[in-house]
């Protein structure tokens, strides 16, 4: 550079300078640069293993860093060192040491991740619309991966090896051998977790307690009717069932089944239960029977309805609930644990208490134009002076309006079905309205011993 010898000479210039004058009173003499330009420019030529850099700190006086940048030609201090832009390193800040508590818990927490494995499901149902439900549902879930379908018990049996699934969807209700029955058969000969899919499933029925004691893992509803909104819900829902499910322990699930009970801790307070329903109700009718444990109160259902309906829709809950399901017969003894069916259009029923709670069959002329009239049951309870809890289910009819009314006048509980039999509600001075899907809930719920319906 003009004017100075080296480098190293215009750094000694710089210092002597700064240190006598000031920055500010540095004369820019013809031909000569400005100290703090011939350091910038002294130091971008020298590279980082240059013996220059390495005589700055010599140069200005104290320790610097090396990598550092040397020079801010707008910043001035009040000391040579930072007229010169260079930065007083300082030795980092020592951290605070962690304590053994601290260290313990980082390690309890460590310890306690729990790395869940995927969901592998064969979904498994006879109907082709639900298959495709349940794995469109299952395919937005997270963590769950649908490796097959089957329409039966036997092509499920002939998948799994091939599938290599480690989660069933299962139905209750198949052509051939029945969800009950295949669930009974993989828990005896090849244990995997099995999920329960079904519309008489739910959660706290005598179906699901049954399942349950089977070795399924857990029980989910079917979703009859659907919301986009309740759509989302149930992805996550069954999305959750399904990864715990996967993640199962079956020999300590297995281990664990033996002392389920299908009535689980419900003990009923004595009552008969005495239901009308139409043919509109039968989907409802179907929930309450399934809902029933195996200690279940003494009922009494009568449906007016095609007896051919009736018996397909009851044929099919059979191998898969608590209780057991009886026809209604002359002079049988009505015995808690049994749901009886009344829908013989030949002949009336009624409740008669000779020393024991009796059904009896009445060969009479249709009452209102109904045979058997839900009139004339719910009368003859009330004249039997029994502790009755009655009900009417949707019905196209006003059949049973007037009985109820005589029913509730003894002091008995009533309900109706919300939204449904306007005569009956008319006459009613007390009664409870119940939802279709709450149905089967609240009448376990209204007859559970030392407890009362919301």
């Amino acid at each position: 550079m003009p004017g100075v010898e080296s480098p190293v000479a215009a750094l000694r210039a710089c210092r002597v300078s700064t240190w006598r004058r000031g920055a500010a009173g540095i004369a820019k003499q013809p031909g000569v640069e400005a100290p703090e330009t011939m350091l910038f420019s002294a130091i971008a030529m020298a590279s980082c293993n240059s013996p220059l850099l390495r005589q700055v700190p010599d140069l200005v006086g104290g320790n610097y860093s090396e990598g550092a940048y040397p020079f801010d030609p707008v910043s001035y201090g009040r000391t040579p060192s930072q007229r010169l832009g260079f930065v007083r390193s300082r030795k980092p800040k020592r951290m605070a040491p962690v304590s053994r508590l601290a260290l313990a818990r980082l390690q309890y927490t460590t310890n306690r991740i729990e790395i869940m494995k995927p969901a592998r499901v064969l979904v498994v149902d006879d109907s082709a619309a639900m298959r495709a439900l349940f794995c469109d549902i299952l395919d937005q879930a997270k963590g769950v991966e649908v490796v097959g379908t089957a329409s039966s018990a036997a092509e499920a049996r002939d998948k799994i090896p091939d599938c290599r699934p480690n989660v069933l969807t299962l139905d209750v209700e198949m052509p051939g051998m029945t969800g009950m029955e295949f669930l009974a058969e993989l828990m005896e000969e090849n244990p995997i977790a099995v999920v329960m899919l079904s519309s008489v499933a739910q959660d706290g029925s005598g179906t699901a307690a049954k399942a349950l004691a089977l070795g399924a893992v857990d029980c989910f509803p079917k979703p009859l009717h659907t919301s986009p909104e309740e759509f989302k819900k149930t992805v996550a829902k069954l999305g959750t069932i399904v990864q715990k499910a996967a993640n199962t322990d079956m020999d300590a699930h297995k281990a664990s089944l033996g002392g389920a009970s299908a009535g689980g801790d419900y003990d009923n307070d004595g009552r008969l239960v005495l239901l009308a329903a139409g043919a509109e109700s039968i989907e409802t009718v179907r929930s309450v029977i399934a809902a029933m444990p195996a200690n279940c109160p003494p009922t009494l259902i009568l449906l007016d309805a095609e007896e051919d309906a009736v018996e397909r829709a009851v044929d099919r809950l059979r191998p898969s609930v608590a209780c057991k399901i009886e026809t209604a017969e002359d002079g049988a003894m009505i015995m808690p644990g049994t749901v009886y069916l009344a829908y013989d259009k030949s002949k009336h029923v009624a409740v008669e208490d000779d020393f024991a709670l009796l059904i009896k069959l009445v060969d009479r002329d249709p009452v209102g134009g109904f045979r058997p009239s839900a009139d004339l049951m719910f009368a003859s309870a009330a004249r039997a002076g029994v502790p009755v809890l009655g009900g009417m289910l949707e019905k196209e009819s006003d059949d049973g309006a007037k009985g109820l009314m005589a029913l509730g006048k003894t002091g008995a509980q009533v309900f109706l079905q919300s939204g449904t039999n306007s005569a009956a509600a008319g006459l009613l001075d007390k009664f409870d309205a119940v939802s279709a899907s709450d149905i089967p809930g609240w009448l376990l719920n209204a007859t559970a011993k030392g407890r009362k319906a919301a």
